[in-house]
């Protein structure tokens, strides 16, 4: 996906992931947030895009993260719907991975 210099909003399929990070492959000038929404399009409660810590710069792995601190293991395995806000900014690729540390 690519947004100039007016902000673009896309939104996902529904999609079940697994893990506790999500992450980007992503260059932007500008910015990008991330929010996951339930079905139905509402925004899950500290994961919403204005929850977001704004992503800069570029990155093959950059890992998003709310300003809530929420994760992900919560509704890791549920349906959920990605909301991507972007200014000036080019997403390659999204992926949801298990930290290391988390397996067990």
């Amino acid at each position: 996906m690519e947004a100039g210099p007016e902000k673009g909003t896309a939104v996902s399929k529904t999609l079940v992931f697994a893990g506790n990070r999500l992450s980007l492959n992503v260059s932007s000038r500008g910015s990008v947030r991330v929010g996951l929404l339930d079905p139905a399009g509402h925004p899950i409660p500290g994961l919403s895009v204005d929850d977001c810590e704004r992503i800069t710069g570029d990155s093959v792995d950059f890992q998003v993260r709310w300003k809530t601190g929420a994760g992900l293991k919560l509704i890791s395995g549920k349906p959920v719907r990605l909301k991507f806000d972007m200014i000036d900014a080019k997403l390659y690729s999204f992926q949801f991975t298990e930290d290391a540390g988390s397996r067990r």
